[in-house]
Parts: structure tokens; C-alpha cells; sequence
């Protein structure tokens, strides 16, 4: 296999995992949060002090009203991999309802590119030209998204509760158990003090692997249109660490629909 063959396929697969998503879409740490006892509150309602730690982060990140406002964003920035030397330019749009498109820029490759538009999602590089998603890959696009459109979270999971208390990386956190309609349970690490999300422990399934467990790690929130957005997200998924930095966030500008339409031919 070629050099752009085989590096082209190493960014394709990431970007399966990196489709926002989102996304998010968390610090540097890269170890189990320390324990530090159970929560502090006395109630056997886990459930319910997960509903009100989802609704503190819900503030944190700017409010509902905020949030349901946004009908398109635009981030800018760089795509790398830990331990390795490469940082390529990432380009990622969004538009509601269901819309969305990633480009990623490989020197001596050209373009990665991966969509998503009329419920139907696809891929495509100079190498396998387009490759249509699955639908269980949709769905995960679907909820990796959401760490930038911010205030549906709660909406992936069918029942949360909270499980403990603990630290991670210097800060305590509130770990939340999230079960979706389908897959394992998952597990969502809230800032105490600011109740920001702080690292979500996703599961994804990626062809020829299965599912793979990843570590996402959320940090430099910063106030774009309203909401605070993670400007680094780092995923860690055995053995690779793949590190998103945002450059520029906008959100609301102008996206016309056929950008996101899958490319003709196979």
C-alpha cells in the first residue's frame, strides 16, 4: 500500500470517530478519575439528581433559549494525532435539521471529506471515492454533534443517574451513567463548581473493529454567539489520541444546502 494510500486510510477511519462529530466534544488527563466517595447527596433519586445536573450544564453552556436559536455553525482549526507530526486543516459545518459536513486537508492527498444530509450519510477521499454510511453510523454522527449544538445531551439517553463523586484532573466532578435506546451505557464527568462537561465516555462502532471505547475529553470553553463552546477536544480510543482544535467558531452564517449533498458517482 502507498504512503497516501495508507495515510489517507488512517485519516478516513479517524474521522469516523472524530465526526463531532463534536465533536466533543476534554482536558488532558487520560486516566479513570480518582475516587473521592460517594456523592454527597442523601436521596436514593439518582435519577433525579442526574435531570438536575443535566439542567445546571444546560446554564452552563449558555441556556436553553440561546441554544434553540442556532440553525447553522462553522468551525475552523486543526485535526492532529498525538505522537505523531501532523496537523491538518479542519473545516466542519452544520445546519439544521440533519446537515453536516467535515473536510479535512492531508498534504499530498487533497481532501477527506464526510457528509451528512436527508437522513443519509457518506464519505469520500481520492482513494474509495463515496462510500455510503451505515445507518448505526448515522445515529452516532447524530449524537456526536451535539457537544457543539450544545442543550440536547440529555436527549441521547433513554435513563441517566448519578453514579458518584470524584476527581479528575485536579477538579472534582459528578459522574453520570447514561443508557441510549441501543449500545452500552456511557458515562458523562460534570465540573462541580461550573457543571460544565469535563470528558464523556462514549462507545462507537467502527467497521472491522466493532465497538470501541473512547475517552472524550472537553477544555478551553470559551463564549461564541451566546454559548460556551469546547475549543479542544481531545479522543482517546486505544492505542491513538486524536486532538481537535478549533481556530474559529461562528455560528448562524449563511450555508447553502447543496454543500452537504452526497457527491455523485460511487
Amino acid at each position: 500500500m502507498s504512503l497516501k494510500r495508507s495515510q489517507a486510510s488512517s485519516v478516513a477511519a479517524a474521522l469516523r470517530l472524530l465526526a463531532l462529530a463534536a465533536l466533543a466534544a476534554l482536558c488532558g488527563c487520560r486516566g479513570a478519575p480518582e475516587k473521592a466517595g460517594p456523592a454527597p447527596s442523601p436521596s436514593p433519586d439518582r435519577a433525579q439528581a442526574a435531570e438536575a445536573l443535566f439542567d445546571k450544564y444546560a446554564e452552563a453552556v449558555g441556556g436553553r433559549e440561546a441554544a434553540a436559536r442556532i440553525q447553522t455553525y462553522v468551525l475552523k482549526g486543526t485535526f492532529g494525532m498525538t505522537g505523531k507530526a501532523v496537523s491538518l486543516p479542519v473545516e466542519i459545518y452544520f445546519k439544521r435539521p440533519g446537515k453536516s459536513l467535515m473536510v479535512v486537508e492531508v498534504p499530498r492527498v487533497g481532501q477527506l471529506r464526510r457528509g451528512r444530509s436527508g437522513g443519509a450519510g457518506w464519505s469520500q477521499t481520492s482513494f474509495t471515492g463515496v462510500v455510503d454510511d451505515a445507518p448505526s453510523e448515522l445515529t452516532e454522527v447524530e449524537r456526536d454533534q451535539d457537544v457543539y449544538g450544545q442543550n440536547k445531551l440529555r436527549e441521547i439517553y433513554q435513563e441517566v443517574r448519578l453514579e458518584s463523586r470524584a476527581r479528575l484532573a485536579g477538579r472534582d466532578v459528578y459522574i453520570v451513567e447514561g443508557k441510549p435506546a441501543e449500545g452500552p451505557a456511557e458515562k458523562m464527568l460534570f465540573d462541580v463548581e461550573t457543571g460544565l462537561l469535563l470528558r464523556w465516555d462514549i462507545a462507537r462502532r467502527v467497521p472491522g473493529r466493532g465497538t470501541v471505547f473512547a475517552r472524550v475529553y472537553l477544555d478551553d470553553y470559551r463564549e461564541v454567539g451566546g454559548l460556551r463552546v469546547p475549543f479542544t477536544v481531545r479522543y482517546f480510543f486505544d492505542p491513538r489520541e486524536l486532538v481537535l482544535r478549533i481556530a474559529d467558531a461562528q455560528y448562524n452564517v449563511p450555508l447553502d444546502d447543496a454543500m452537504f449533498e452526497r457527491p455523485r458517482g460511487k
